[in-house]
């Protein structure tokens, strides 16, 4: 029984790849800003962490947490993201593009680097980072760039460790970059 940390739990992507972990017989740690689904946490194997990846506090609790608890993560999957819509003239406000990329890089990579420094993380440990392949309007370029950042910066920090795919292969591909 492996143990896993997927972040944006409460979301579409975030809950299937959670459901997923469950179903095989893992321990699972949710974190996102809003409870997941119900029968995700209502068991012995998960448990749900509120957690706003642009809040550096937040992300320092999930850390705390499995320090206190002593447990090693087998993988992280990170189905978080922060899609803010670009405003009606098609530029995005500073503020906006700033939790953009907190949410989707800076948030995700402090949290992978502390559980590595802190020994949370094991040799063999896996982190999944998602994205979006298709579904983005034409005039998403400020997204694209967060989602290239993100898969680059991820695996320039921690290239044997991370593993990219797209949200739409996640779920028949996990299984086998799990080593399932």
């Amino acid at each position: 029984m492996a143990i896993y940390l997927v972040l944006g739990a409460s979301g579409k992507l975030g809950s299937s790849v959670a459901s997923l972990l469950k179903s095989s017989g893992h321990v699972i740690y949710l974190a996102s800003p809003d409870p997941p689904e119900a029968d995700l946490i209502s068991c012995d194997t998960s448990m749900w962490f509120r957690c706003d990846l642009s809040d550096p506090t937040d992300v320092f609790s999930i850390v705390s947490a499995f320090v206190l608890s002593d447990k090693v993560l087998d993988g992280i999957v990170n189905c978080a993201w922060d899609n803010s819509p670009l405003s009606s003239d098609g530029t995005m406000d500073f503020s906006v593009w700033s939790r953009a990329l907190a949410v989707n890089l800076f948030g995700p990579l402090t949290l992978v680097k502390w559980l590595k420094s802190f020994g949370r993380l094991s040799e063999r440990s896996k982190i999944v980072v998602t994205w979006r392949r298709d579904g983005l309007a034409e005039d998403a370029y400020p997204q694209l760039v967060s989602a290239s950042c993100v898969r680059n910066l991820f695996w320039m920090s921690f290239p044997q460790h991370v593993v990219t795919v797209s949200y739409e292969d996640v779920l028949t591909k996990l299984p086998e970059i799990l080593g399932e």
